[in-house]
């Protein structure tokens, strides 16, 4: 009994140690992790506001890379650039000189974080640089998001880009400049809104606002209105985006105020836009009445387009179809600034259950104008996002008909092109396969009347991101025949092409395929070409800065030898060259034009002072030159050259600092109104 008192009082004793020293651990702990957090707090703080932690704070987000930033990201901030990876294979978006004033964070409201606010953000130019690679084709249709709603907000009081840019090619679309005021969480964070937008392009300026709901269904209301800049007759327009965004409403208006060369123009479409439906136009009806196209680009053909498009349905299992009707009463050749198509009509057909299946059925272009019959191309085939085949038939299409410096002939025939690979993910698995063949009578007026006039034009070729093969041109003339074969590869799509490739003429007259104008050059004299050439080059890349620079960047050589050849009935014997194998072109020419020699030896380098260049000149009959270079519309009772000429001459250096020495000697020299009875020096 003694032994029971003992371990009755032992228990207690120990649990009041074990408590307190977990709580000594636990409010250590906590104690610890406030800490921590206060100096990640305090660290966040010093970095948003210091220039130098700003700097170390955007290394941090891996789709952002920055180049020379300056300033902290609170307050005043630019950079000479920044390039932003877009989501998946889209591409780059890349800001030159972005930078912004006066960005300053207040305490959020509604349950958000922050309100960030943005006196000015700018950048002088925003382009998007495409993917190389394809999407991968989704399996299923988007769904649309949750919610837009955002953590914080957001408010830019004047947004402004001096020039938005649609890939990086010199020609690519350009809007100058693009200006908005933008507020991310509006009305509590209910609404997203677009204000003051403006912009400008060719010949065209856009103003409007937008905005859209954050939660569902998304209400969208978006207005842009447009107006032509420095053109007459004057156009202006307008498009409209309403409902919620699983099936916006959209209008499209456009009016051209009637002058004394046109009628009143206008353009109305409607649509409904389902983007996250597998098929996204529910319904289209677009109607025009004496539409021209160069009132609103200057870079499109004048015209006068009245018709309609319509898009109609009647079951997610059952074919869609695109009707077009489209009559061009202001048809005519292109040459002269017109578009040489009379009538359009089509009938395109697909699935909405199958989006990824189009099929033309027919789409039929009547060619020429009012005066003039061009006769009739048919397209027809089928496209998926892989694979597309398509053929067009050339009927009693008359080239002089839709331009009046091609040949007057008719022709017909059929092109086959098969495009493969076009979802793939691999940048370079896309082929496109050509063969055509086409042949007609060629009847043009100025050809002798013994002249042959069958022709015939046959070309296969492949193409795809790295490799052009050019399997075989041919176009032949009775006996006559032009071909060419070439072949350019390259091993990625940012690396210079290397090409090679054979080209021979045979009895071959240009005239007949080409008569330009009358006082063409073609049409001064007969004209008889045999030659043959062969090229093996490695291109420079597009970015040479100068003819100079492209020289001496081409690595490989080429050369192209001609007998037996007249041009405007003046005889030509001859060889050209050019070889380049350590950085120095070295071109040359070796010409023989009725009894008359020039030789010329050169060499291109990288550096100008190293330039040189040989010339030798024999000229004893200048005057059976002068159908090559008689002026344009001058009189050709008279030679436009005469006298004789010998010269040699060495030059160094490149334009304007060159030296040079040689000697020359003429005696009744003449070109047109310019005479002298002698030269030398």
């Amino acid at each position: 009994m003694a032994d029971e008192p003992t371990d009755i009082v032992a228990a207690p004793v120990a649990t009041p140690v074990r408590k307190r020293r977990v709580g000594r651990w636990l409010g250590g702990g906590l104690a610890t992790i406030v800490l921590l957090a206060s100096l990640l707090v305090v660290g966040l703080y010093w970095a948003l506001h210091n220039a130098a932690g700003s700097a170390w704070l955007v290394t941090l987000v891996p789709q952002l890379h920055i180049i020379a930033p300056k300033g902290s990201l609170f307050g005043d901030f630019s950079a000479e650039r920044i390039d932003i990876t877009l989501p998946g294979t889209s591409g780059v978006l890349r800001l030159d000189a972005p930078r912004w004033h006066a960005l300053d964070a207040s305490r959020g409201d509604h349950g958000r974080w922050l309100h960030l606010t943005i006196d000015a953000l700018h950048a002088d130019r925003v382009t998007l640089l495409r993917g190389s690679a394809p999407s991968p084709t989704p399996a299923e249709p988007a769904s649309p998001p949750r919610t837009l709603r955002l953590p914080v907000e957001i408010e830019v009081r004047a947004a402004s880009i001096d020039e938005l840019r649609f890939g990086a090619a010199s020609d690519a679309p350009t809007l100058r400049p693009v200006l908005a005021r933008i507020h991310l969480g509006a009305d509590g964070g209910a609404l997203h809104r677009f204000d003051d937008l403006a912009t400008g392009y060719d010949r065209a300026g856009a103003a409007g606002s937008a905005s859209i709901g954050a939660d569902a269904p998304f209400l969208v209301d978006a207005h842009l209105a447009l107006a032509s800049t420095a053109t007459v007759p004057p156009w202006h327009a307008s498009v409209a985006a309403s409902g919620p965004l699983s099936a916006l409403t959209v209008n499209a208006t456009a009016r051209v105020s009637p002058s004394a060369t046109h009628a009143a123009q206008s353009l109305d479409a409607e649509a409904v836009v389902k983007p996250f439906a597998a098929w996204p136009l529910g319904a289209l009806h677009v109607a025009t009445t004496a539409l021209d196209l160069s009132a609103f680009s200057s870079a499109a053909p004048a015209t006068t387009l009245s018709g309609h498009a319509v898009v109609t349905t009647s079951g997610v299992d059952r074919p869609a179809t695109l009707s077009i009707d489209l009559r061009n009463e202001r048809a005519g050749r292109w040459n002269e600034g017109l578009l040489p198509v009379r009538s359009i009509q089509g009938d395109v057909r697909g699935r909405p259950d199958a989006p990824n299946v189009l099929d033309v059925q027919s789409l039929v272009a009547e060619l020429g104008s009012a005066k003039l019959v061009g006769g009739r191309a048919t397209l027809h085939g089928r496209w998926t996002t892989d694979t597309w085949t398509f053929d067009v038939d050339l009927a009693k299409v008359r080239p002089a008909a839709l331009d009046a410096r091609a040949p007057e002939t008719s022709l017909d025939g059929k092109t086959h092109v098969v495009g493969t690979g076009f979802a793939a993910a691999k940048a370079d698995a896309w082929a496109v396969d050509l063969a055509a063949d086409i042949s007609g009578q060629l009847a043009d007026r100025r050809l002798p009347k013994a002249a042959p006039r069958d022709a015939h034009v046959q070309a296969k070729a492949r193409i795809t991101a790295l490799d052009i093969d050019l399997r075989s041109a041919e176009a032949r003339l009775g006996s006559a025949k032009a071909t060419l074969a070439a072949h350019l590869t390259r091993k990625a799509t940012n690396v210079a092409w290397h090409a090679k490739g054979q080209a021979t003429l045979v009895d071959f007259d240009p005239a007949p395929w080409w008569p330009g104008a009358t006082d063409s050059l073609w049409a001064r004299g007969s004209n008889r070409l045999n030659a043959k050439g062969e090229f093996d080059l490695d291109l420079p890349a597009a970015n040479a800065s100068s003819a100079y620079a492209q020289l001496a960047a081409t690595r490989g050589k080429a050369s192209i030898a001609w007998h037996d050849s007249t041009l405007a009935g003046v005889p030509l014997e001859g060889a050209a060259s050019f070889a380049n194998s350590d950085g120095t072109a070295q071109p040359a020419l070796d010409l023989v034009a009725a009894g008359n020699r020039i030789h010329i030896d050169g060499r291109v380098a990288v550096a100008a002072g190293d330039d040189a260049w040989r010339v030798s000149i024999d000229a004893p009959e200048l005057a059976r030159l002068s159908p090559l270079v008689r002026a344009p519309g001058s009189a050709a009772s008279s030679p436009a050259l005469a006298g004789t000429l010998t010269a040699t001459g060495h030059v160094d250096g490149r334009w304007p600092d060159v030296t040079s020495q040689g000697e020359l000697h003429g005696a009744a020299l003449r070109y047109g109104t310019l005479t002298t009875s002698r030269a030398d020096a």
